[in-house]
């Protein structure tokens, strides 16, 4: 089964934090890693957002008004892209309406979406997938771990081939990430305002 298309670049991006090829590794036959293999290891550090209410940050434009074309998932940010379908990524009114993407831009990397058209600061709600990039790299660094494992120094006939450094560099790799764990969700300040409800009586 193909990865979804929605993940590509989240995958991409994995594969970058981890050196992760497609085929490192061979345990009982099985390569490691393709895409459906780090897809089910971001899914396993998801954050799933449903009917989050969108943050509007105000844009100053001639003559002193505001105009409201920009809002913000909170801190949240690396999603699945809507490609995936509306049940990983949706943008919808107040009303329950599918604002459709074809009258917004989302940067999935930051969570940021900018609407071409003045929204007046009304509710907007999204349906969301987040992921964690570093928790899932430190999950990938674990499973080098559990392949190094058994990997040891070897000297003979004077050479040497410390090949227990793969296990020692896939530890502190895997530290590294687990220490940056949490990012999707917690990255700084929002400079917010109020918004004006349309979907209750």
């Amino acid at each position: 089964m193909a990865a979804r298309t929605g993940m590509t670049n989240l995958i991409t991006r994995l594969r970058a934090m981890t050196n992760a090829g497609t085929v490192d590794f061979s345990i009982a036959g099985t390569s490691y890693f393709d895409d459906d293999q780090l897809q089910d290891v971001l899914d396993a550090n998801v954050t799933h957002i449903e009917k989050y209410p969108l943050e509007w940050l105000p844009d100053s434009v001639a003559g002193g008004s505001i105009e409201w074309h920009r809002c913000k998932a909170g801190n949240y940010r690396d999603f699945e892209e809507w490609d995936s379908g509306t049940t990983r990524w949706v943008v919808r009114t107040g009303t329950g309406a599918d604002s459709g993407t074809a009258n917004y831009t989302p940067n999935y990397v930051d969570g940021m979406i900018r609407f071409t058209a003045d929204q007046g600061g009304t509710i907007h709600y999204l349906t969301a997938k987040s992921y964690d990039l570093y928790s899932a790299a430190a999950d990938v660094w674990l499973k080098r771990q559990s392949y190094y494992s058994d990997w040891v120094h070897v000297s003979s006939d004077d050479q040497s081939f410390n090949w227990q450094q793969a296990f020692d560099h896939a530890v502190t790799m895997e530290n590294t990430m687990r220490s940056r764990a949490g990012q999707n969700k917690a990255r700084g300040a929002l400079r917010s305002s109020s918004f004006v409800r349309n979907d209750l009586a």
